[in-house]
């Protein structure tokens, strides 16, 4: 028998409801039969899976969670999942927008979300109901791992699990709080990437103003938009996704913010007019992000 624990973040309104829990059944149905992509293509329920509620006050802007598998002889990989790459997340990060009622980009006070091993489902049709039509605004929360490394499964006959562990590593509020122990170092990195960000973009309005050409414009964000920062270390008794299948773990593979920015960039580099150009890297250069703090 494996032994399946959870933990979530309960202090700060995150709460992940188990299968022995009698409103798992009703909470997963609703979700399994809500429109495609949002939905899981599962029949039945899930051996290991839980239902994130977001009992806070603040929509959820970001959230990474851990599966974490251990063996007979103590070795223990995780996968996990980052769900950032959505140009709405990046809006209300940078301090371009506010998390409003959106659709999916966001997890909404209120509403729910059923996370199993091959990924986060659901959408805020929970609390929007009819009003989920006029929402939108990228994949944000929903649909199968994205990009995550392919850890250990206890579906893998050969691996003697024997310990599966879902963890909530770390959330971020709409008003900037980052809950949770933060293992991937998300926080930092998001910081480090916005300041790049208006470092980047203050520095092409300064080439643009001595008449840059485009490719030197060009050449200056395409690193950027396949960005790959160092891979952390495993924690002790862990070993990483790449150690054990020679891929990058998930927090760890690519700087979201940066790479979108990037990207969004070479965008206007392509289809804008050059009279509009500036303009578009000043207000790049002039964000006032959210300020991600700790809790006191």
């Amino acid at each position: 028998m494996i032994e399946t624990t959870y933990r979530d973040l309960a202090e700060f309104g995150l709460l992940l409801i188990t299968p022995a829990e009698p409103a798992f059944s009703l909470w997963f149905e609703e979700i399994r039969n809500i429109p495609e992509p949002f939905r899981p293509d599962i029949e039945r329920l899930p051996d290991r899976a839980a239902i994130l509620e977001n009992q806070s006050e603040s929509a959820v802007i970001t959230l990474r969670y851990v599966w974490r598998y251990t063996t007979m002889n103590g070795v223990t990989r995780t996968t996990s999942c980052l769900n950032l790459g959505s140009s709405r997340q990046m809006d209300v990060l940078t301090g371009r927008e506010t998390a409003e009622r959106d659709s999916s980009s966001f997890i909404l006070p209120g509403s729910r979300r059923l996370i199993t091993e091959e990924g986060m489902f659901g959408d805020n049709r929970d609390v929007l109901g009819q009003q989920l039509a006029a929402g939108g605004g990228g994949w944000g929360f929903s649909g199968r791992r994205r990009g995550g490394a392919r850890g250990m499964s206890p579906r893998d006959p050969d691996q003697d699990v024997v310990r599966v562990e879902l963890a909530l590593d770390v959330a971020i509020f709409a008003d900037g709080l980052c809950v949770g122990p933060d293992e991937s170092g998300l926080r930092q990195s998001l910081i480090e990437q916005i300041e790049r960000q208006k470092e980047i973009a203050d520095q092409i309005v300064r080439e643009l103003r001595d008449g840059a050409p485009q490719g030197r414009i060009f050449e200056m964000l395409r690193p950027l938009a396949r960005h790959r920062p160092p891979v952390a270390s495993a924690q002790p008794g862990e070993i990483d996704d790449r150690q054990a299948t020679g891929r990058r773990p998930e927090g760890y593979h690519h700087a979201p913010l940066l790479s979108m920015f990037a990207r969004s960039a070479l965008n206007q580099l392509i289809n804008a007019d050059d009279t509009t150009l500036p303009t578009w890297f000043e207000a790049a250069a002039a964000i006032s992000p959210v300020r991600l703090r700790r809790p006191q």
